[in-house]
């Protein structure tokens, strides 16, 4: 059994829900999220903003258990979503080792 994370900006919301269906994930859960990324520079920003060297995202978590199989599908995917993308702020997937869970009836 494996844990999969999935963080994206909200604009990959449908790209997301459909890799996953794809790569065979029958259940996940969502939550909107707040994303911080820290600019390297101030010369990255623009005259009017150059006091905010912190760029604020609205981004999703999506986490799901499932088979080992399904979940290396998963990053698989993603990594082909950024390929073709090629967004300044990427799909990223985890996958984790699920280590004890309860019965499931």
């Amino acid at each position: 059994m494996k844990l999969i994370v999935v963080l994206s900006l909200v604009d990959f919301r449908e790209s997301v829900i459909k890799l996953l269906h794809d790569a065979g994930v029958k259940r996940f859960s969502t939550a909107d999220i707040t994303g911080y990324k820290d600019r390297k520079t101030a010369d990255d920003l623009n005259w009017f903003s150059s006091r905010l060297l912190r760029v604020k995202t609205d981004s999703l978590v999506f986490f799901s258990f499932a088979e080992e199989q399904a979940a290396e599908e998963v990053v698989r995917q993603v990594n082909a979503l950024n390929r073709a993308t090629e967004d300044n702020f990427p799909v990223h997937a985890f996958v984790m080792d699920v280590e004890k869970f309860s019965e499931l009836s």
